[in-house]
């Protein structure tokens, strides 16, 4: 069985660590920004995109594609948002047949997404 070739851009676990160290100041500032209830509607469609991911009923490059459209629900939060959810998309569409490596890329993004809202609402409350 032929070995499928690494792709370039997610070649190692620092590849990894690149994209999150990039992204989240980034991240951290566009959720700042936005209304409690923004930031609530932000939180609800990474929980619909991760569960999309996560899901293994469903072939890899179809949960990508779901995760894309609901991603694309985002852009009304600004350019940020759609700076975000284009990097989500240049990494599912970096190689012809996504894999796991491509997949941990987009968990790490959602999850870092997730937590930056989380950290917000709770200072906000506070």
């Amino acid at each position: 069985m032929a070995k499928r070739k690494s792709n370039q851009n997610l070649g190692s676990f620092e590849d990894l660590i690149s994209i999150g160290a990039l992204l989240r100041p980034g991240i951290e500032q566009a959720v700042k920004a936005l209304s409690p209830e923004d930031c609530a509607g932000l939180g609800a469609s990474i929980i619909v995109a991760e569960k999309y991911l996560a899901s293994d009923r469903l072939p890899l490059e179809t949960r990508f594609a779901r995760v894309v459209l609901e991603l694309e629900n985002t852009f009304q939060y600004g350019a940020q948002w759609r700076f975000v959810s284009a990097k989500i998309q240049e990494i599912s569409r970096s190689s012809p047949q996504p894999g796991l490596k491509e997949q941990n890329s987009v968990t790490l993004i959602l999850g870092m997404i997730f937590e930056t809202i989380t950290q917000v609402k709770n200072e906000q409350a506070a």
